[in-house]
């Protein structure tokens, strides 16, 4: 394989435009057909790639948090329905940052949503020796849910996805307050200051059925599961308004400490 072929060349280029981090050889077959395999054979021989294993999952524990009791009560209503055979499932106050269980997952929404607290639980999973952390919010009139963070896979966390958000929406016009650049004004006058929209009870069941879709796609059956590099590192994002869905791969935040 040469390195003047066009569609590696764009397709190295689109990796440093955008910090993409991983790909799958489903997408790889798709640009290069069968090419395949030499272009993975010169990728690999030169450093630009790897081959990441599936990381095993086991889950014996699942632990809602919210300041929503709408969504606490549709969320521990259904996943005690289907899943208490296998699976303790508790809820727990958002203020309440007890250690976590071996193999726990938290299933976390936050509206409203405040930095410190998201930080916060962030740091209640890098303490904790093995436990999952699945973090949603609501943010600029959009509901996101990061990527599946495990401190031991060293993935981005849930500072690295609200830095990259925040950083993204500072973007604006030289004559116009961005949305972000209010909110940071508004930290910078109280800290701790909350920041949260009005949901619909429509709303909080479409977001509601994200997270439950999310965790059977995750885990399918909670216990151990196979979870593939590009799926743990799968995060979305859905406008209030109309319901559409976006997904993209999660990258480290460059300021983050998580990865140190």
């Amino acid at each position: 394989m040469k390195i003047h072929d066009k569609d590696l060349i764009d397709l190295i280029q689109s990796w440093d435009r955008t910090g993409k981090k991983e790909i799958s050889e489903s997408v790889l077959e798709q640009i290069f057909k069968e090419e395949k395999e030499e272009v993975i054979g010169f990728l690999a021989s030169n450093g630009l790639i790897r081959t990441v294993k599936e990381k095993m999952l086991r889950i014996d524990s699942v632990t809602i948090m919210t300041n929503d009791d709408f969504l606490r009560s549709i969320l521990m209503n259904t996943l005690v329905e289907d899943f208490q055979e296998n699976l303790a499932i508790t809820s727990l106050s958002v203020d309440d940052m007890q250690p976590c269980e071996e193999n726990e997952l938290s299933l976390v929404f936050l509206n409203p949503y405040n930095k410190s607290l998201g930080k916060r639980i962030r740091d209640r999973h890098m303490e904790s020796s093995n436990s999952y952390l699945l973090m949603s919010y609501i943010y600029n009139n959009k509901f996101y849910m990061d990527s599946l963070y495990n401190r031991n896979w060293v993935n981005p966390c849930h500072c690295c996805h609200i830095g990259h958000i925040e950083s993204h929406m500072r973007i604006g016009s030289a004559d116009n307050l961005t949305y972000q650049q209010v909110i940071d004004m508004l930290y910078s006058l109280e800290e701790d200051i909350k920041i949260g929209v009005p949901l619909t009870n429509s709303q909080r069941v479409i977001i509601a059925s994200c997270l439950i879709k999310r965790m059977q796609l995750l885990f399918h059956d909670f216990t151990y599961s196979k979870i593939h590099h590009e799926d743990i590192n799968r995060a979305m994002v859905m406008k209030l308004d109309n319901f559409k869905k976006y997904e993209d791969t999660s990258i480290h935040w460059e300021l983050c400490d998580c990865y140190e």
